[in-house]
């Protein structure tokens, strides 16, 4: 069972002034595993600090999203000797592996949302951060850091 998420890209000037109140993503990537804070949030985080250190960042959502994707399939390929399946196993195919890919819409709920506001110095917001230290849910909108934080906490417990 992978724990899902979605990144939402907005274009640069939009604001998200809560949860149940953001206008259309411009660009929308879904993520099959590892969607919590820890594992990509981080990988999100990493991304856009080597965008911004080869001066590469984009404002376009679309064009940003797409080179996240790129991004997470190449750090996926170098990573491939930690899957189970030996590649010399004639039905491996590596591209099953990689769970994630750009949508049109969120289908269903639950998992993890990420807000990426495009622009010169990226932010990212994220909600479905549970709280358990204080056994509920943290604020709905979270930058990424704070979520990081709450889940180093509950890592230390």
């Amino acid at each position: 069972m992978g724990t899902r998420a979605y990144i939402y890209f907005y274009a640069s000037g939009k604001d998200i002034p809560s949860v149940f109140e953001y206008p259309d993503p411009d660009a929308i990537v879904y993520s099959h595993f590892d969607g919590n804070p820890g594992v990509l949030g981080r990988e999100l985080l990493a991304f856009l600090e080597a965008d911004r250190e080869a001066r590469y960042v984009s404002e376009d959502p679309c064009f940003l999203s797409g080179r996240f994707l790129f991004w997470k399939t190449e750090r996926l390929k170098e990573s491939k000797a930690r899957f189970p399946i030996p590649a010399d196993n004639p039905n491996y195919d590596f591209s099953q592996m990689i769970a994630l890919g750009p949508v049109t819409k969120r289908v269903g709920s639950g998992g993890y949302v990420y807000h990426v506001l495009c622009g010169a110095e990226p932010e990212v917001l994220v909600d479905g951060v549970w709280d358990r230290q204080a056994d509920q849910a943290a604020d709905p909108l979270l930058p990424l850091e704070d979520a990081l934080e709450i889940e180093r906490r509950e890592t230390v417990r």
